[in-house]
């Protein structure tokens, strides 16, 4: 895949990126042997764990039981090790130009900016003029999604090329909802499948949602103690943003050769294209 860094923002300390362990794992484990009984980190690696899932809440539960206090405190201990780390995280779009999102950022969902948009395409597009008489009806029937003031990134790259490659392959959600996927593809038959790296800073992230990361990388942490491995599980997880994520976030790019499709059936399906005019300007000045 077609990949082009951007300089991120200004934090000597790499982020934490969920699949790659070095980059969380053993500073996790320096952080809990401080909090956690003496001797905690070497009785979790042994713990008979047969009967529990990769994905179990029981991995936290036993941590917990390392612990002096209750859960609320060790979990305040946690969220605050973390506030002021990074997450690389991942938004999923489709552009011709991806220096859009590293010149301007990514923002919120905006509703009447996007019904602009769908009125401009059918306008554009002789195949979609048909439409332009039920755009009304269209956008009434769609009044009641929340995304209005929110974008969303995720912590797991796997999750958007092989569960959520609607986004990559058909761009806004809203405006494959009004046109239909297929109708949002042609038009978008220029631009090439973009996932954009996000170092969020997780002191920007809701209090709630922090939590639940921590929760959960707690207990993938102790999970991995027992049965090492290469790279952690499969991670369906997103931050849901209420501020636009500024440009110096936005840590670079790539292009994905191969899409998962949901509405296929999630077929692989080759990208027929794997560089943008991002990637062109920067081979330029190499």
């Amino acid at each position: 895949m077609a990949h082009k860094p951007n300089s991120p923002v200004n934090d000597a300390r790499p982020p934490i990126r969920w699949t790659d362990l070095a980059s969380w794992h053993p500073q996790l484990t320096s952080a809990l042997s401080d909090v956690l009984r003496p001797g905690a980190v070497d009785r979790l690696s042994a713990v008979e764990s047969s009967e529990l899932y990769d994905d179990d809440s029981e991995w936290l539960e036993l941590v917990l039981g390392e612990f002096s206090g209750n859960e609320k405190a060790f979990l305040e201990l946690v969220d605050q090790a973390l506030e002021w780390s990074r997450v690389r995280t991942f938004h999923g779009t489709r552009t011709a130009d991806a220096r859009s999102f590293t010149h301007e950022g990514i923002r919120l969902h905006d509703r009447p900016k996007l019904e602009a948009e769908v009125r401009s395409l059918v306008a554009r597009e002789p195949t979609l003029h048909g439409m332009a008489d039920r755009l009304d009806e269209a956008f009434a029937r769609t009044a009641h999604l929340i995304d209005h003031g929110r974008c969303f990134v995720v912590v797991d790259e796997r999750v958007l090329i092989e569960e959520c490659g609607h986004y990559l392959l058909g761009g806004s959600e809203f405006v494959q909802g009004i046109l239909g996927p297929q109708a949002a593809r042609s038009v978008l038959s220029d631009c090439a499948p973009t996932v954009i790296e996000v170092d969020l800073p997780l002191s920007r992230v809701p209090p709630s949602q922090l939590r639940e990361f921590s929760r959960t990388l707690v207990g993938e942490w102790a999970k991995i103690l027992r049965r090492p491995r290469a790279e952690p599980r499969y991670l369906d997880f997103s931050f849901c943003l209420q501020e636009p994520i500024p440009a110096a976030w936005v840590a670079g790019h790539f292009h994905p050769l191969a899409v998962h499709d949901p509405h296929e059936g999630r077929r692989s399906v080759p990208t027929r294209q794997a560089d943008c005019a991002a990637c062109a300007h920067a081979s330029s000045d190499a």
